[in-house]
Order: C-alpha cells, then structure tokens, then sequence
C-alpha cells in the first residue's frame, strides 16, 4: 500500500476529482464506511453482512430510537452501492446460508487508500522476504498483515499501538500462538481482529487483554477445538464468529457475560450437532441480545426460551430442520428465507 501512494497523490488530479464529487455528498458516517474498505485487497470480495458488522464496530453506524444498527448498516451498504461505489453485487445462494458480496473497482480502491493513507498499511513478512516498511506511524488505525514461512514480525509493527482493525493471514512456519499472544498483549485498542481461514489451534487467553474488541472472526479455522474462558471477558463484543469452526466442542461457559453480543455466527455438524438451538439457549441466556444470526443448524430443538429473550429476529435461518417450534412471545423473522424443510411448525 506505502509503495503506490505517490502513484494515488499523482493521479488525484486526474482521476479523484470525479470520485470526490461523490465523496462530498456523502454523510460523515458513510465517508467513513466507504474509505474504511482500504484495509482490503484490490478485487477482495467483501461479504456485506461482516461489512455491516465491521462498520458497527468501528462506531460508523449509530443506533437510533426507531432504527436498529444493522437496519442503518443496510441502508449504508445500498446507498454505497447506489452510487457505484461497491461493483459486482451477487448473491451466494446454497443449503447453508445466503449472502450478498460485493468488490470495489480498482481505481475506487485506490480512492479508498488515498483517503485512509496515513491511517491504514498492509504488511507482508517471511523467510525470505522481509517488510519494505522501516517503521509504523503511530496514527495507524487498520492494518492487514500477511505472515508466511519462517520470518518474524519485525518490533516497530507494535508501535500502532492505537491500532483498531487488524486482519491477520497466517501462512506455513509461523508458531501462531505466540504471535497471537503478542497481538493481545500489544494492540489492547483493537476494535475488530479477524483471524479467519487459518489453522489456528489455540486462542490464548490473553486475549482477555483485547477489553474494547467489538468483532472478532475466527470462521474457518478447522483445528480449533476450545475457546478460553477469558473470551466472556470481552464485555464490548458484539459479534462472534465461529462459523466453519467444524472441531469446536461447545462454546465458553461464560458466554452469557458477553451482555453486548448481537451477532453469533456458529457450524454445526448434521444430526450429531454439539450445536443445537437449545445448547445455545443454555449457554447465551442474554435478555439483552436483540438480534442473532445462526447458522449452519441444521437440528432445531427448540427456540429461545421467552423469559430469557426478549427478542430474537432470525434473518438468516438456514438448514432443512427437522423440527422446528416456535415459543409464545418471540417474534422470528422468516422474510428472508422461506424455503425451511419443517416437518413441525408450531
């Protein structure tokens, strides 16, 4: 990212001033939305439901007296995607689940890290290539670093210490462990740490020290067995993602104290499923929950109870359940799916 920003200040007399147009005429909230996609790739394909999830983290999206956070989320990632800044919107539709993807152009892109330049970097560290960076401004906020072979990330890396979104990609030969025992230790400011589609086996529980993350993406890590206790620790978390996480047991005893917690994205495996509706019931009796995402149940045994839940809007319920009951007093939204193979409903 460092090595094209004169190519992006050159080419903002010829090519920003349309996009600035647009820019202009955005609210505050959504110029933050929209530059907050630098910390992507070029041509990364960005899912909107962990968009909307991300921007709430960071504080983009404020909740109102007659709109909840992802209803404003939605209506950002439309109007964004109104004036072209999001391309190639599709629909992913399979037996599991059902999302919405979208990229951003490349020179949109380039855009975005112009207006992030001073906060957002990207690093890339290995065995036999090291970073061309020679330090880390202090004002940093995002960061996406890739680690691969045997190298080491090197210490000044640490000096974003107000550092608030982090997307970590491990590659072969990195004792993940203890660089995630160093994130935890180190970046105690983070808002949103995606350690997704990795092969991480242990989460530390350091990661206790992590008291504002609001996001946290562990999907796809096929080797994780266990989450730490210290895990309910993260009083701000409002999403967690263990989607994919196809060895995880059950989740932390203490997840009720995640009193936050808004989005829990979580596999199951068929009939032999530690991941029932009622195993989650037990451990996230939350009344403050107003919204969760489950996936990938596919054995429903039953909803919610009431008088733990106040709320519960499912809108994304996916699977073909084989019973499916629904309690007095919790509404479910089904509009978004309607296509449940239920042999009860009542």
């Amino acid at each position: 990212m460092d090595s094209e920003v004169w190519e992006l200040e050159n080419a903002e007399v010829d090519i920003f001033p349309h996009l600035w147009l647009s820019y202009n005429d955005l609210s505050p909230p959504l110029r933050q939305c929209f530059s907050y996609c630098a910390i992507f790739p070029k041509d990364h394909l960005m899912e909107k439901r962990k968009l909307i999830e991300l921007w709430m983290a960071h504080g983009y999206i404020k909740e109102t007296t007659k709109k909840d956070m992802e209803t404003i989320g939605e209506e950002y990632f439309q109007n964004l995607a109104s004036r072209s800044f999001f391309q190639d919107i599709n629909i992913d539709d399979n037996f599991y689940d059902i999302s919405y993807t979208c990229k951003m152009h490349d020179i949109v892109h380039d855009f975005a890290q112009y207006i992030r330049r001073d906060e957002c970097f990207s690093m890339e560290v290995s065995s036999s290539v090291e970073s061309s960076m020679e330090s880390v401004s202090n004002e940093a906020r995002y960061s996406r670093i890739v680690l691969a072979g045997k190298g080491s990330l090197p210490g000044y890396f640490y000096d974003a210490k107000k550092l608030r979104g982090l997307i970590a990609q491990f590659e072969g030969g990195f004792v993940v462990t203890a660089v995630l025992s160093s994130f935890f230790n180190e970046l105690t400011c983070l808002r949103s740490l995606d350690l997704s589609n990795r092969h991480i086996e242990e989460i530390p529980p350091t990661i206790s020290q992590l008291i504002h993350l609001r996001q946290l993406d562990l999907s796809s890590n096929d080797h994780l067995k266990s989450l730490p206790e210290t895990l309910c620790e993260l009083y701000n978390l409002q999403t967690l993602n263990v989607y994919g996480c196809r060895n995880l047991a059950k989740l932390p005893d203490g997840v009720r104290k995640l009193v936050n917690l808004r989005h829990l994205h979580i596999v199951g495996k068929w009939a032999k499923s530690p991941w029932s509706i009622k195993a989650i019931a037990s451990s996230c009796a939350n009344p403050s929950l107003p919204l969760c995402y489950i996936l990938h149940c596919v054995i429903l045994e039953s909803w919610f109870q009431p008088e733990n839940i106040i709320l519960i809007s499912f809108g994304i319920l996916v699977g073909r359940a084989k019973i499916l009951e629904r309690q007095p007093l919790i509404l479910v939204d089904m509009s978004v799916r309607h296509d449940l193979d239920a042999e009860t409903y009542s």
